[in-house]
């Protein structure tokens, strides 16, 4: 089974829906209706008695031995949902009992005798029973498992097609309330708060699973839930739409990368991710343009999923797992997960940018630019600088980012605007050479600089390192880089914009810190 969940805004009133396709003999449903539905089988309650209902239910119709096959065969989730499937559906019990081994409707004598006497004159089905109950060598135990498999399958279709009408009426998933879902799921899972805890435990989701796995292991039409997807997002209001896409295959109904654009242009941030049981060599990497490795499934994900700048406040989360981001200043939104660690910390992604928090960096204990570029006003502009002391600025905001990043650091964290002061009362209003500034007072606060090259610094932006930079320009060059942010202050210059270098003109040099790219 594969899910296809939607938002709006991530918050306690936000709208959701879930839908699931690749159900056997339905090929879209409604997730939350489903699991609705499911819970009048109270598969998902602490239940240790799911056992001991089937086979009272299968005693008191024609089955009195059944004991040992049920405990053998079905966990106890399982069991509950067949108890109370068959005793609302008495008509098709009386198939289900027949088709049971002999060995659950006729009692064996187990003594020493008894089992000679059972393996000389009884069929050979019941031998391979007899031998399986009493611990003897697995004569027929083969046979058992394969005959206990059939079994189960048979009364999961005979529940798939009593409740097919029920799950065709669901095959749209519809948008609930987020407050009505959590009433859901913890209706589902007593004991559990996911509104403060936002998690379940291992034994709370098995049985969920447990509720609706009658109805699952079918192909995986993608596309068809993409555009129940599509259709929901283009009539939604909502400021903030996410789409969370998990499936274990390739689409069998066309290519789900055609509703990329359409998701885009509706502004909907969509999360793809891929499950799959090999061993990845790099889990924790996400890419910006598509690995040429990358199978059929894995790239028509890679290709419907959003992309989002590296320095995006919410990245943080991955980074702080070890996560690789691409050198490219974006990251594609697809993962393949293996592992639960990997789903976990992707989920954790998820939750932070669906929240449309624009700032750049996390803000307590962490780095936060707005805070030393324009103090006053908080507004990402950079403070304006008397005469050559660029120098000055840009040291003094690396050391003060690099400070912040130490958490309960020894003394303090210096004010940015004091570090500023003390270069300038050291090197003075008409200019430095930034290294050599950085040389001597990057030990003074015990700190540690190196140079890298390009894609060092964009690596060191994705981990939230603070990289200097410096460049030079002739008198032309700079009269067109003042009147380009003249006009563009937030603009993005190209080198069109400051012409070509007069190799005969004095060059004059500026140093600047980066903070994205």
């Amino acid at each position: 089974m594969n899910i296809i969940t939607g938002e709006g805004k991530f918050e306690k009133h936000q709208n959701i829906f879930v839908g699931a396709f690749g159900l056997n003999n339905v090929p879209t449903c409604d997730l939350l209706a489903l699991l609705d539905y499911a819970r009048k089988f109270d598969v998902t309650q602490p239940n240790s008695c799911g056992h001991g209902n089937l086979i009272e239910l299968l005693k008191g119709h024609g089955a009195p031995y059944c004991d040992q096959y049920v405990r053998k065969y079905l966990k106890a989730s399982k069991a509950q949902f067949f108890a109370k499937f068959f005793s609302e559906n008495l008509d098709e019990l009386s198939e289900i009992i027949r088709r049971l081994p002999k060995v659950c409707k006729t009692q064996v004598e187990l003594t020493a005798d008894g089992l000679k006497a059972g393996l000389t004159k009884t069929s050979l089905e019941a031998t391979n029973w007899i031998s399986f109950f009493t611990g003897t060598p697995d004569v027929g135990e083969s046979f058992s498992r394969k005959e206990a498999d059939e079994m189960i399958e048979y009364a999961k279709s005979v529940i798939r097609k009593r409740c097919l009408p029920t799950l065709q009426a669901m095959a749209k998933p519809q948008i609930k309330s987020f407050e009505s879902t959590v009433n859901l799921l913890n209706g589902m899972a007593k004991g559990a708060t996911l509104s403060t805890t936002h998690s379940f435990t291992s034994e709370q989701l098995s049985g969920f699973v447990a509720s609706i796995d009658p109805f699952i292991y079918g192909n995986t039409p993608m596309c068809q839930a993409l555009s129940y997807a599509t259709e929901i997002f283009t009539s939604s209001t909502d400021p903030v739409k996410v789409l969370f896409l998990i499936s274990d295959g390739e689409s069998t109904d066309g290519d789900p990368a055609q509703f990329a654009k359409r998701l885009h242009d509706n502004k909907v941030i969509v999360f793809c991710c891929l499950l799959t049981f090999e061993n990845l060599s790099q889990p924790r990497r996400l890419y910006y343009e598509p690995d040429v490795r990358l199978t059929k499934a894995q790239h028509q994900m890679f290709q419907l999923s959003s992309t989002v700048e590296n320095s995006h406040s919410g990245m943080l989360v991955l980074l702080e797992q070890k996560w690789e981001l691409p050198a490219a200043g974006h990251s594609g939104l697809f993962v393949q997960g293996n592992h639960p660690d990997i789903m976990n910390e992707y989920s954790d992604l998820v939750r932070q940018l669906a929240q449309k928090n624009d700032v750049l960096l996390n803000n307590i204990g962490r780095v936060s630019l707005d805070m030393y570029i324009n103090a006053a006003n908080a507004s990402f502009e950079p403070k304006r600088q008397r005469g050559g002391t660029c120098y000055a600025h840009t040291v003094a905001a690396v050391l003060h980012l690099a400070m912040r990043r130490i958490e309960g650091r020894e003394n303090g964290v210096p004010d940015f605007f004091d570090i500023c002061q003390k270069l300038i009362n050291t090197y003075g209003e008409k200019g430095a050479v930034t290294t050599d500034v950085l040389n001597i007072w990057a030990p003074k606060y015990r700190l540690r600089h190196r140079k890298v090259d390009e894609t060092g610094a964009r690596q060191a932006i994705n981990h939230r390192r603070p990289v200097v930079a410096t460049f030079c320009l002739d008198k032309k060059q700079w009269t067109n880089f003042s009147e380009f942010y003249g006009k563009s202050p937030q603009g993005v210059l190209e080198s069109k914009d400051i012409g070509a270098r007069n190799a005969q003109s004095k060059i004059d040099g500026h140093a600047v810190v980066l903070i994205k790219y």
